[in-house]
């Protein structure tokens, strides 16, 4: 009897190690990573790619943490530590991040590293000035401009039946990834397929990050430096409003202006140096997305993983079986 209660509590402990050290099995919340992942898939994350986090509290320990309160809480104030990974966060990697603005779990697309500059230019995504080379999964808005829109619109349907095109004076307007986009090109006589920023422009304008930058939008943003360790930056009013959030928040800088002249705890500083490498990133359906375009920098530390499989698809209508152990 005694050998069985040590198997068990064994095989227990091996299963919170595979959790925590190794790998973690989540649930994709949204739709903001269509049609790479939709909602309700079940996605294997990798958390021996860059490193796992060691438990600071008993709150972070799979399984045990749901006994609740009735255990005691190690110090808030720990810093957590992270063990050596085989290899670094990518442009195109698809993370798994708690946000430190609401500790939710986030799952988007790196698009940006540290030391990257990035843009948006109608839709079309821009690193240290070169174009980042296309997602078939990433949908943007499409003007659709041809001479026989019924058949458009059927052709539509049947690719995809909750492709809601909304017709104009000129044009039909519908989001499109790159492989719906080719095969209408392919299907139908189309006289232009151009991205249309208009659809959602009254909408981001309120909500972009950063609040002072009027003219950004989700497909016209930036351009911006992403900050690396180590890297100096001059404090202005424009430095202050892209970079603050993340010198309070994670460089732990009490940073104020006060006119045109810039504080840290009553003296005057002219340059900041930041001490942590940032990234950048983006949902794939990229106008039904809350991103780095709404709230800015992610920090290597708030990274858990990396997606690495989708385990089981429910898809939108019905199972897509052909994702059931599919490396993304």
């Amino acid at each position: 009897m005694a050998a069985y209660a040590l198997m068990a509590i064994g095989l227990f402990m091996g299963a919170i190690s595979l959790r925590t050290l190794f790998f973690e099995i989540y649930t994709v919340p949204s739709a903001s990573m269509e049609d790479a992942l939709y909602a309700g898939d079940k996605i294997l994350v990798n958390k021996l790619q860059y490193g796992p986090w060691l438990p600071h509290s008993v709150a972070e320990v799979p399984w045990i943490n749901l006994l609740g309160n009735g255990l005691p809480a190690d110090s808030a104030a720990r810093r957590r530590h992270r063990l050596t990974g085989f290899d670094t966060i990518g442009r195109d990697d698809i993370l798994l991040f708690k946000h430190r603005s609401d500790r939710t779990y986030y799952i988007k697309r790196c698009a940006a590293v540290p030391g990257d500059h990035v843009q948006i230019r109608l839709g079309q995504v821009w690193i240290n000035g070169q174009p980042l080379p296309a997602v078939p999964s990433i949908r943007l808005p499409y003007a659709i401009r041809c001479s026989d829109p019924v058949s458009v619109v059927a052709m539509l349907h049947t690719m995809n039946k909750a492709l809601q095109p909304r017709r104009t004076s000129d044009a039909l307007q519908v989001f499109l990834n790159g492989r719906e986009k080719e095969r209408l090109l392919t299907a139908c006589n189309i006289e232009a397929c151009v991205v249309d920023p208009t659809l959602y422009e009254s909408y981001v304008r309120a909500s972009i990050y950063p609040a002072g930058k009027a003219s950004w939008s989700l497909d016209n943003f930036g351009p911006l430096y992403v900050p690396r360790a180590k890297t100096t930056i001059m404090l202005d009013s424009t430095t202050y409003d892209l970079y603050a959030d993340i010198i309070h928040r994670y460089e732990n800088t009490p940073l104020h202006k006060l006119g045109n002249k810039f504080y840290c705890r009553g003296q005057e500083i002219k340059r900041f140096t930041f001490q942590k490498d940032y990234y950048f990133v983006l949902g794939d359906n990229r106008h039904n997305s809350y991103d780095s375009r709404h709230w800015g920098f992610i920090a290597a530390e708030d990274v858990e993983g990396k997606a690495v499989a989708t385990l089981f698809s429910p898809g939108r209508f019905r199972p897509l079986w052909r994702k059931i152990w599919n490396p993304l």
